[in-house]
């Protein structure tokens, strides 16, 4: 894996419960803090609606284990202030690793 572990992120998966109406909930349950490296790889502005947006996306690469091997794009991903859509995961070698690609959006704009 490349780059220094230096940046600890928190996943989370995303979970439902009923409200007292039948209805569901969507509720978010951390599964554990990693300790990762952190790649920014694109950011962007766009005008949506007559709105500007920003995004971000960054690349997370974390240690195999058995719960990270579970991490998919219906996860989550807490780093610097920020949330992150998981868009992409896959395996780093035989078990070595899990490279997680994530996109937030960024408030402000992006220098």
């Amino acid at each position: 894996m490349s780059g220094a572990r230096d940046r600890l992120i928190t996943l989370q998966q995303k979970t439902y419960t009923l409200d007292g109406f039948g209805g569901e909930i969507v509720t978010w349950v951390t599964i554990g803090q990693r300790w990762a490296a952190s790649m920014p790889v694109k950011d962007s502005e766009a005008f949506r609606n007559s709105e500007a947006t920003a995004t971000i996306t960054h690349r997370f690469q974390i240690l195999w284990d058995a719960a990270a091997a579970q991490v998919d794009p219906t996860y989550r991903v807490l780093f610097d202030n920020r949330t992150y859509d998981i868009v992409a995961v896959k395996e780093i070698g035989r078990r070595d690793g899990i490279e997680i690609s994530a996109t937030a959006r960024a408030e402000g704009p992006l220098t």
